[in-house]
């Protein structure tokens, strides 16, 4: 008669197999609805406070297309926040009505810091209150939401191109 215990283990394995398969969800079904991307509508924060007023990212809807430019210390993104200061006089002529946000941060805070002076902005708050999704994890990283709220560029990381890449983006704009 035939010893029926390694029949047995291979038919536990096998339910144990099944069992953990199903318990795994498929490579596209991650989770990523906390993820900013190209199509998305923007995750809204503070974006300064002035004289006894805050500003959200929502109350500059329907009236221009905002950049957020997220930055931290690295040589990178000192690189890009000089070309930002250099060239934000031709990127407004070429989108007029623009607000650039450089949004500095570090482990602990962000310094959020108005380019273009529509809303003459400097503001100093906790990393956690910028949501989550616009962490890439790369810096920098450059959003561009159009008058709708919808995200409609992305830019991670830089490149010597980075702000003409934007220009010419900007000008086929609408």
């Amino acid at each position: 008669m035939m010893d029926k215990k390694p029949i047995l283990i291979l038919h536990c394995l096998a339910l144990l197999f099944m069992f953990t398969a199903g318990l795994r969800e498929p490579e596209d079904a991650i989770n990523n609805k906390n993820i900013i991307k190209n199509g998305s509508g923007f995750s809204d924060f503070i974006i300064g406070m002035k004289e006894n007023t805050v500003y959200r990212l929502r109350d500059l809807l329907g009236r221009r297309f905002i950049v957020l430019a997220f930055l931290d210390s690295s040589a990178a993104s000192g690189t890009l926040t000089a070309r930002i200061i250099k060239n934000i006089g031709s990127i407004i002529a070429v989108k007029p009505g623009l607000l650039w946000l450089n949004i500095t941060m570090d482990k602990h805070h962000a310094e959020i810091h108005e380019i273009t002076s529509v809303l003459k902005i400097r503001y100093r708050t906790l990393s956690e209150n910028i949501p989550r999704g616009y962490s890439s994890g790369t810096r920098p990283a450059v959003f561009i939401m159009d008058p709708n709220g919808i995200i409609q560029f992305i830019y991670i990381g830089y490149s010597p191109t980075i702000m003409n890449d934007i220009k010419n983006w900007l000008r086929g704009t609408v």
